[in-house]
């Protein structure tokens, strides 16, 4: 018989639920915006600044200079990184919610 985790009262919280902080990529591959990618960036940079203004931003970056790229940008919009984050970690699409963890919750306050 197979169970599944809902049954052992577990549940994925919804985005507007308390949580510790938004995970993001920083957009790096050209073809997810064909001919338009050059604003991303700066669109990205804006979600992480509106973002950090009241929670924790963590970051996903390919490599060390992926995450230059992002501080200058950040930077450039006055962004404090106080409450940023960088991980290095490749990947090939931003969409993090295609491959990032996904965190369960259940009544008693537990975390999976």
């Amino acid at each position: 018989m197979n169970t599944f985790p809902a049954d052992a009262g577990w549940r994925m919280p919804a985005e507007w639920e308390s949580h510790q902080a938004t995970w993001l990529a920083w957009p790096h591959q050209r073809d997810d915006w064909p001919g338009k990618f050059e604003p991303i960036p700066w669109v990205y940079t804006e979600i992480v600044h509106h973002l950090q203004a009241s929670e924790n931003v963590h970051l996903l970056v390919n490599d060390a200079a992926a995450e230059d790229n992002a501080r200058r940008h950040l930077a450039q919009a006055g962004v404090s990184l106080e409450r940023v984050r960088f991980f290095p970690f490749v990947t090939d699409r931003v969409w993090t919610r295609d491959y990032g963890p996904i965190f369960l919750v259940n009544a008693g306050g537990g975390l999976a």
